[in-house]
């Protein structure tokens, strides 16, 4: 793996060989010796990161557009979640950040958003409605709203 790639998610299996004397370079430790890598299939290398980037980019800049010639009010969660990532996000006293487990507004999984990081994008939607159209919808306490996942037994 070089700079700028990752591991995909649900590839685990795949991850608990990482060091063991299995694939094709073995004897050689999986994963850690140039003659036996990590698969391509469990890696996104850094230029197919790049086309995600500019196909999400390319998206979200129509979807404004369209946005933009329908009136219609309008919210590129992208550009919320880097901030959260980036500088955190601030909400009723706390700071809520894309951190693994302890940042509170991603899931367990690392990719579905905890009741309260949905509660940020319901809040983030209000805004931009209330700005849009002069409405006066109430913003949700986002201390209300767990940041660990629903958990559902059946």
């Amino acid at each position: 793996m070089g700079d700028g790639d990752f591991l995909m998610i649900g590839s685990q299996d795949n991850y608990a060989n990482v060091g063991l004397p299995v694939g094709a370079g073995a004897p050689s430790p999986y994963g850690l010796a140039p003659n036996n890598p990590i698969t391509t299939d469990a890696v996104l290398d850094s230029d197919e990161v790049t086309m995600i980037q500019n196909a999400l980019n390319a998206y979200n800049a129509y979807l404004e557009a369209e946005a933009n010639d329908r009136d219609l009010a309008f919210l590129e969660v992208n550009t919320l979640l880097e901030q959260a990532n980036t500088i955190g996000y601030p909400s009723n006293g706390l700071v809520y950040t894309l951190d693994f487990i302890t940042g509170g507004i991603v899931s367990l999984d690392g990719v579905h958003l905890t009741p309260a990081g949905n509660a940020i994008v319901a809040n983030e939607i209000l805004k931009v409605i209330n700005t849009k159209y002069g409405s006066t919808f109430g913003l949700y306490n986002t201390t209300n709203f767990s940041t660990l996942p629903n958990i559902r037994y059946e």
